[in-house]
């Protein structure tokens, strides 16, 4: 190249588009309050990350794996039919991911956007073989767009995060949790997550709160600062409701003779500022039985002793 010639470089097409697609969409998840993370490393099936937020504007840690196709080459655009096409080795990724998953179709000509439910429809092409093709009319339910809100994508992730919890669920989460590569981080933080919302859900009976409890306090030491800031900030939002049912699961563990699990799950509710006044209410307001109140002050003697 001779001296003071510019070199000219052009950017592709394709990837302006997709580019497009990503944009729209993580602006109007931003814009309706739903938090939108786009993937920094490798893109393997996932673009970004959503996650759920609470009237109150606190991070649920109910999270939805999203995937981006952006094109006209995507969408009828007369009969504004969107079509989420992609490989079968895709569609099981899809369907083996820890978290559910969306699929996104932009049309930069309508200038619309429609979501797809992967999840269950990967279960539907591979256990009937159909071609890895997803066709959906665009409408109120799954378009994508502001001030349209996202109830129906919104309900979908209430929906599999209120599933009940099994020991194989917690299993897999805390294989994620003991592994040491750093290509797995986002993984692991993402499997943190999911383990205190089990923790704190209404949903999760006292044995699997009693074993969530147990793994959160067990890992709690290696984890970072943000994750462990994660745990303190949704410990604060403690309800008596929630706090009945640590104390249930508690109580299991004192009747299996498991002294390792109450000492880590009391280790963990320790980090509650005002946790022995918060079981004081628990006895107030009726949730103690008279026959468990000793193991109440059992409890309040240890966390006084921490």
């Amino acid at each position: 190249m001779c001296l003071g010639e510019v070199l000219k470089v052009k950017a592709p097409k394709s990837e302006l588009v997709s580019r497009a697609g990503v944009h729209y969409a993580g602006y109007v998840f931003s814009t309706e309050g739903v938090i939108f993370r786009e993937t920094s490393s490798t893109d393997v099936g996932v673009d970004g990350q959503l996650e759920l937020v609470s009237d109150d504007g606190t991070a649920t840690g109910m999270l939805l794996g999203v995937q981006v196709k952006s094109g006209d080459s995507f969408v009828d655009n007369h009969s504004e039919i969107f079509s989420f096409k992609s490989s079968k080795a895709h569609f099981e990724y899809w369907q083996q991911l820890r978290i559910p998953a969306i699929g996104v179709v932009y049309s930069p000509t309508l200038k619309k956007a429609s979501w797809f439910d992967l999840t269950k429809h990967a279960s539907v092409i591979l256990e009937n073989d159909k071609p890895p093709i997803i066709k959906q009319k665009i409408n109120r339910s799954n378009v994508l767009e502001i001030g349209q809100g996202l109830n129906e994508l919104i309900k979908l992730a209430h929906q599999y995060y209120e599933l009940p919890v099994t020991k194989e669920d917690v299993e897999k989460l805390v294989v994620i949790q003991e592994q040491v590569v750093d290509s797995t981080q986002s993984s692991k933080e993402d499997s943190w997550k999911r383990l205190i919302s089990i923790f704190f859900s209404s949903d999760s009976d006292s044995d699997i709160i009693g074993e969530v409890g147990y793994r959160l306090s067990w890992y709690f030491p290696t984890v970072s600062d943000l994750q462990k800031e994660q745990f303190k900030s949704r410990l604060k939002l403690l309800t008596l409701s929630e706090l009945n049912r640590i104390f249930c699961a508690i109580k299991l563990a004192f009747d299996r003779n498991r002294d390792d699990v109450i000492s880590l799950i009391l280790g963990l509710i320790s980090y509650h500022p005002q946790i022995t006044e918060f079981l004081d209410k628990l006895d107030e307001n009726g949730f103690i039985a008279s026959e468990d109140k000793w193991i109440l002050e059992q409890l309040k003697e240890y966390l006084e002793q921490l």
